[in-house]
């Protein structure tokens, strides 16, 4: 059984657009939506939505009893997976994005000739088709920063770049398995927002994964409705997140000279707008406040 887990939150069009094209174009067996407890109507009207689609058990609604972040969600969605379900795959999908062709046929296909894989998609901007990343991108810790591969080129790039292994798969399109998730385990709540994946996927490789981009896999992904784009709020969770990713796994000193780098990058990048450099600075000096767990395999 392949389970495609879609978190909601405020945002019940992108979610039914997505759920749409899902039905229409994959041969998933079921379709999980978790709403991360909104405080609008989302989840009446995604469950009407069901209601007149008559897709009811192909499409399933569950509402979080707290909105616990985009790690925590997904841990809900995940867990009652292990509960209700005898799965061998999980595909996380971000609910702002949607599909044009049968995305996950190519995944499938590359999971299942590489042991112990995560495969993710190529994505794409949904304004202008161009490429959104190749798969994922790389991360820079000592700078507190990560950079998508190929952003902004065209999709016919990819044929040059086709060996490109990225640190972590972005969020958006991510295919996993059951032996995964009992051997790595859950994402890490404590981000909220931003670098859960990468964390999720750190944590697999010091096990043994691999990480795998399936090149003739695309989706297509509006935006960050739910982040707020580069707001305040953004740069305050990305900062924080970045922090705690660094103090997780390079100990303290690390993070302390990663701290300082950041903070630098940030003024200078951010210099137009005094809102998102005291945002992001907040955020990380709660990032180093914060007490994290160093982790070890």
């Amino acid at each position: 059984m392949i389970i495609s887990l879609i978190l909601n939150w405020m945002d019940y069009s992108s979610t039914i657009k997505c759920v749409e094209s899902v039905l229409k174009y994959t041969n998933t067996d079921k379709i999980l939506i978790v709403d991360n407890a909104s405080p609008n109507e989302s989840a009446k009207k995604i469950e009407q939505w069901i209601n007149e689609q008559n897709v009811q058990g192909k499409v399933i609604l569950i509402s979080n009893h707290e909105n616990n972040g985009y790690g925590g969600g997904n841990n809900f969605g995940i867990a009652y997976c292990n509960t209700h379900f005898e799965y061998k795959k999980i595909w996380i999908l971000n609910n702002d994005c949607y599909l044009e062709s049968n995305a996950l046929a190519p995944m499938l296909e590359y999971i299942d000739q590489n042991n112990k894989s995560i495969v993710g998609s190529v994505i794409l901007r949904s304004s202008d088709g161009k490429l959104e990343c190749y798969g994922g991108g790389i991360v820079y810790p000592l700078l507190g920063k990560a950079k998508l591969y190929l952003k902004g080129e065209d999709k016919d790039a990819i044929i040059s770049y086709s060996d490109l292994s990225p640190d972590y798969i972005m969020g958006c399109s991510l295919l996993l398995t059951k032996q995964f998730i009992d051997e790595v385990g859950l994402m890490d709540e404590m981000y909220f927002m931003y670098s859960e994946e990468v964390d999720w996927q750190k944590r697999a490789r010091n096990f043994g994964w691999k990480i795998i981009v399936a090149p003739t896999s695309y989706v297509f992904h509006l935006g960050s409705g739910g982040s707020g784009g580069r707001s305040p709020t953004y740069h305050f969770m990305r900062n924080k997140a970045a922090i705690l990713y660094n103090k997780k796994f390079y100990g303290l000193g690390f993070t302390l000279l990663s701290a300082f780098l950041l903070m630098g990058v940030h003024i200078i990048v951010e210099r137009k707008s005094m809102k998102n450099i005291f945002s992001g600075i907040h955020g990380i000096f709660v990032g180093l406040k914060t007490k994290v767990k160093r982790w070890k395999k």
